[in-house]
């Protein structure tokens, strides 16, 4: 299966975003019943034009087919693809992204293996493989901020090993040190780099395919060639592109799965977190080490904001992946307005979600779904935020979207007296 991951076969994984907001309402739903007066019409379902959702995306090619209908529950988008294997559902824009450059991953990677059946003939054509990728960086710099070196670092590992061996999730590759020792690991990060995936993807069949090219790799001299010319640089994975996140894509190549638990740990320690908070969110399985760093990466930017706990707790036991995607995807979006628009002086739990208040007191919400409709669910959410925060005097209330809102949404939330910002791409003009 070249999809390799159940967020692409089963409707119990449509949007859990959705679930995951209507869950926390009750509630608050019971609370505020009293005292907020419902709309009448709400927003069913819809379904919307590939092309409206997703203008850059190029639908159909030899490996893969979108469909040109896109169906919306109201936070997050459904997409339809067949590939060679079968027809699939993919739940959030983000995670079709996602899947869509590992596909062609894959099937580059079993092109390798259909001409290249030993360490040697990989050697024999690592510059062709080369020439397929231009985004790479030479030498980059601060991947190992915040880890040991030398013997420091050696013993550090061992420790950190011994520690959180029971949280991981791929005991084939990271239980086996032996493999480590030889360059298995780093063969397989530095692989993951060059053909743009997310080394810590869920993905099953990548996965497959990357320990078949780090077993070839770390087994004979084919290695110290395919380590010289597989330079980390530029992933395609990234949530965003910006230059913040470029670094942290980087940190994914040049650092293991343990290196980066000890400086994410770290400077959680140093925003302020609660050991045992962090060991907590450290230890979640279902948020991969790449979104764990995505999140604390983006805070940490956040100079001078408080209450950052609140949101390494929002983050705790993301239930799905769309889930855990969604909450690093809210850390970035949060880093992007505090650099670009305004610093967010404070960071609140507010309704279901984790909100801003910036140095002008207005209210900020990072929302990074695809299609908002005006939904019970969603009325419901802001009713919760508007008296959660009712005591901050604020100024004004604004609402961020990665995704666009139905004029619907729109006019009902601006009669709320919120201003609603959509369409925005963190990588578009953030350094």
């Amino acid at each position: 299966d070249i999809i390799g991951h159940p967020f692409f076969s089963s409707d119990r994984n449509m949007p859990a975003i959705s679930s995951f907001i209507r869950s926390s309402l009750p509630p608050a739903l019971g609370m505020l019943s009293c005292c907020v007066v419902f709309a009448a019409d709400y927003e069913e379902p819809v379904r919307l034009e590939l092309a409206s959702q997703m203008p850059d995306l190029e639908a159909k090619t030899e490996l893969y087919e979108v469909a040109p209908e896109v169906q919306t529950d109201g936070f997050l988008n459904t997409y339809q693809v067949t590939t060679d294997t079968g027809e699939y559902q993919i739940s959030s824009t983000a995670l079709l992204k996602i899947r869509l450059r590992e596909v062609v991953a894959i099937a580059q990677m079993r092109e390798i293996e259909e001409t290249q059946s030993s360490s040697d003939a990989i050697e024999d054509d690592v510059n062709e493989i080369k020439e397929g990728f231009s985004d790479l960086v030479e030498d980059p710099k601060g991947t190992l901020e915040g880890a040991a070196s030398g013997v420091g670092k050696l013993f550090k590992l061992g420790g950190e090993a011994w520690n959180s061996r029971h949280t991981r999730k791929d005991e084939n590759k990271l239980s086996n040190l032996g493999k480590t020792v030889v360059g298995y690991d780093k063969a397989w990060r530095e692989y993951a780099g060059q053909f743009g995936v997310d080394p810590y993807s869920s993905n099953e069949a990548l996965k497959s395919e990357l320990d078949r090219l780090a077993t070839a790799a770390s087994q004979g001299s084919a290695f110290s060639m395919v380590a010289k010319a597989l330079i980390p640089g530029g992933l395609g994975f990234a949530i965003s592109a910006t230059g913040m996140s470029q670094a942290l894509n980087e940190m994914l190549i040049t650092s293991s799965e343990l290196e980066l638990r000890i400086i994410n740990r770290e400077k959680l320690v140093a925003m302020g977190v609660d050991p045992l908070l962090a060991e907590q969110f450290l230890d979640d399985p279902t948020m991969s080490p790449s979104f764990k760093t995505y999140l604390v990466g983006s805070l940490e930017t956040m100079e001078g904001t408080e209450g950052k706990s609140y949101f390494i707790q929002f983050a705790v036991d993301s239930e799905s992946e769309d889930v855990a995607m969604f909450r690093a995807s809210s850390a970035i979006l949060y880093a992007y307005y505090h650099g670009s628009q305004r610093p967010i002086k404070q960071l609140i739990q507010a309704g279901p979600i984790v909100t801003g208040i910036d140095e002008e007191n207005d209210l900020v919400v990072a929302a990074p779904l695809d299609y908002l409709l005006w939904t019970e669910a969603l009325e419901t959410a802001i009713a919760s935020i508007e008296e959660d925060t009712a005591d901050s005097e604020l100024n004004s209330r604004h609402l961020l979207l990665t995704g666009d809102v139905s004029d619907q949404a729109e006019h009902e939330l601006e009669e709320r007296g919120w201003t609603v910002h959509s369409k925005i791409k963190p990588d578009s003009d953030a350094s």
